[in-house]
């Protein structure tokens, strides 16, 4: 049996045979993608708007954000496990990315590295970050981790050239089971760790960050 396609006005799932994934409205009126079994290799297009994925785990699969100029396309995650896969944006315009449940094992969020726009991603407080990576492009980015938010092994953050990034990472104590690495951080980004934030400066003059956090100057 070959794969078969879903889809509404606004997203699209090419699903592997066998896999029990369905569209709805929500009620807030995004659009619900619910995986009813453990999921390999599925392939979803998202426009503008919200889409929120959901239920049992997604292993290998892309999902793939292509809002216009001007627009944004939020991609929540709210799957018992996102491992070995990558949420990626190809458009024009914005992503707003929140993983709210779950492992984010061996998987990448990538907002475009050449790409001038201002995006967000955000890690709640059931979320567990698991050799994860997160690439920004050339915005004004922001990245946030909750405070119940848990690492397991490295995990790095490239901020990508240029813009005036932000990370806030409400807690340590999530950070000190793994590691966490920011790259790029450039001389107007900066970090918040509880209620202190970080300049440029202060990582250049070597200040002693604490939990397992590291920061490589661009």
């Amino acid at each position: 049996m070959a794969d078969s396609t879903i889809s509404n006005e606004d997203i699209s799932a090419t699903l592997p045979e066998g896999a029990v994934v369905s569209i709805d409205t929500g009620s807030n009126g995004e659009n619900q993608l619910t995986v009813g079994k453990k999921v390999d290799g599925m392939e979803v297009a998202a426009s503008s708007g919200s889409t929120d994925i959901s239920g049992k785990q997604v292993n290998n699969s892309t999902i793939s954000a292509a809002a216009e100029a001007g627009e944004t396309s939020q991609i929540t995650i709210q799957t018992t496990g996102f491992v070995g896969s990558t949420i990626k944006n190809e458009g024009k315009g914005s992503i707003v990315v929140t993983h709210s449940t779950g492992s984010f094992k061996k998987s990448t969020i990538d907002a475009g590295a050449n790409k001038k726009r201002d995006d967000v991603v955000k890690f709640g407080n059931e979320a567990k970050i698991i050799k994860g990576e997160v690439i920004m492009g050339k915005g004004n980015d922001t990245v946030r981790f909750k405070k119940d938010a848990v690492f397991k092994k490295k995990t790095t953050i490239d901020l990508g050239k240029g813009g005036s990034d932000k990370v806030f990472i409400k807690s340590t104590k999530g950070v000190e089971g793994g590691k966490l690495t920011i790259t790029s951080f450039s001389k107007k980004d900066e970090l918040t760790i509880g209620k202190t934030t970080f300049d440029y400066k202060d990582i250049q003059g070597g200040v002693d960050l604490p939990g397992n956090i590291k920061v490589d100057l661009a």
